[in-house]
């Protein structure tokens, strides 16, 4: 989940929860961890920004290979 700091700034967070129950299945308490993961989210945003890249290069390089051979002929 992501979350908004007072300051505006969101920090992405994994968040597991259990329930305690009773005997009769009724919750009694929660359990929970969280892991803060921001570091991670960033770096997928910046493998996807590289991979967006590389693929806008790859378009340009076969239009410029098709460009070089049309003009051979």
């Amino acid at each position: 989940m992501r979350l908004r700091r007072t300051d505006g700034e969101y920090r992405w967070f994994l968040v597991r929860t259990v329930p305690l129950r009773d005997e009769q299945g009724n919750i009694v308490e929660w359990y929970g961890t969280e892991y803060r993961y921001e570091h991670q989210k960033k770096a997928e945003e910046a493998l996807r920004e590289t991979q967006a890249l590389l693929a806008r290069v790859a378009r340009v390089s076969i239009v410029g290979e098709l460009t070089a051979s049309i003009a051979t002929k």
